[in-house]
């Protein structure tokens, strides 16, 4: 009797007589009495391709996560110091998930979001889930890992955190300045994670984007000088590591109330470096992004929309990837001819539908299947 109890494994679970793979997983099924087990290949929630992937908006990062977006199911990590164009870029991607027909959420611990700005760069404000404190209820760090949850059960496609070291634990809210446990935050990170990464990994559905922060570490003589917020259970957790900053402001004359042309700040060129990614096995390196503050015409007659300059973006991967020809000056695209880039950004946004997702195909996939683009288009 004992020796047949020791061939049972803990939890009362009878290993298979024989190492096939289906009879394995026909096991394991049996004991959890569900569907968990499957043979990699066969079940689309671990192929690349699965149904639960979106894209960012951004072509060149898209191209960069190896897979044409980012997978449901995982985190993101996204990092840099002060006005690197993080939140910028969490919105974009906010309104390129929105373009795709699904739901996104926005947890702004920092009560910092501005809805003008989110609106330039094309999120629509009033489908937009957004959670804040208020004077009759102030969130911490747990309450807002509770709502992750929440939101991952409701099948949200995309969850913004927004920030890191703004999820505050309770105990630091109760504590006096000066006072209590140290490593409070650090251990309410991983703690929520723990719970998040296993509802994330059930659905298979949300993706968690974590805008965070970069602090200096004082008296460090060896090793890296700069880290960022949460200990280090984010970085373990997170599927992705995107290390955000701002190469440079984009100054252009533009028109002013007084109806002349000034030189102005409208937006910031974003350069991002994917430190880790468990998606896809790509050459480390970094993407170059624009992303403007508000629509406007300088004074040459180039026109700028708010949000991710796509049409640029996607001249830059075109020509990097070969689907765009260039010979001194001169790009062309099948009829599309122009000198400068310029005025084959400009060309591309009068072009038909049909060339952008062609470009776009051709850019992810080469003669692969077609990769639809997003609704909400900038004309």
């Amino acid at each position: 009797m004992a020796k047949d109890d020791d061939k049972k494994g803990k939890g009362g679970f009878t290993p298979p007589k024989t190492k096939d793979s289906k009879s394995i997983i026909s096991a394991i099924n049996n004991y959890s009495k569900a569907n968990l087990a499957s043979i990699a290949g066969e079940d689309e929630r671990i192929n690349s391709d699965n149904p639960f992937k979106y894209s960012t908006g951004i072509l060149s990062l898209d191209k960069y996560l190896g897979v044409g977006g980012v997978l449901g199911g995982r985190i993101m990590n996204a990092w840099g110091w002060e006005g690197s164009g993080k939140t910028l870029t969490a919105l974009s991607v906010i309104a390129s998930i929105q373009a795709q027909g699904k739901k996104a959420a926005f947890l702004d611990a920092e009560g910092t979001l501005s809805t003008s700005m989110a609106t330039a760069v094309g999120v629509n404000v009033d489908e937009l889930i957004v959670v804040q404190s208020t004077p009759e209820r102030i969130l911490t760090g747990e309450d807002y890992f509770s709502i992750i949850q929440m939101l991952i059960q409701s099948e949200v496609e995309l969850i913004v955190i927004d920030s890191t070291p703004a999820l505050i634990p309770s105990q630091r809210m109760a504590a006096v300045i000066g006072q209590g446990q140290k490593a409070s935050h650090a251990s309410m990170m991983s703690e929520g994670l723990q719970q998040v990464t296993a509802l994330l990994n059930a659905h298979r559905r949300s993706v968690i984007w974590f805008i965070n922060q970069v602090r200096a570490k004082p008296m460090q003589m060896f090793g890296p000088t700069e880290d960022h917020t949460g200990g280090n259970a984010l970085k373990f957790y997170a599927t992705y590591s995107l290390d955000v900053d701002k190469m440079d402001d984009i100054v252009k004359k533009v028109p002013q109330p007084n109806g002349r042309y000034e030189e102005a700040n409208i937006g910031v060129t974003v350069r991002a470096k994917l430190k880790k990614n468990k998606t896809a096995i790509i050459p480390i390196g970094s993407i170059e992004f624009d992303i403007y503050f508000k629509s406007c015409t300088d004074v040459n007659g180039v026109t700028y929309q708010a949000g991710v300059d796509i049409y640029k973006d996607m001249v830059e991967c075109g020509i990097a990837n070969g689907v765009i020809n260039q010979s001194s000056s001169w790009f062309s695209y099948g009829d599309i001819k122009a000198n400068g880039k310029d005025a084959l950004i400009m060309a591309l946004r009068k072009a038909d539908r049909s060339i952008i997702e062609e470009i776009r195909t051709k850019v992810l996939h080469g003669d692969g299947k077609l990769v639809p683009v997003p609704e909400a288009l900038p004309e």
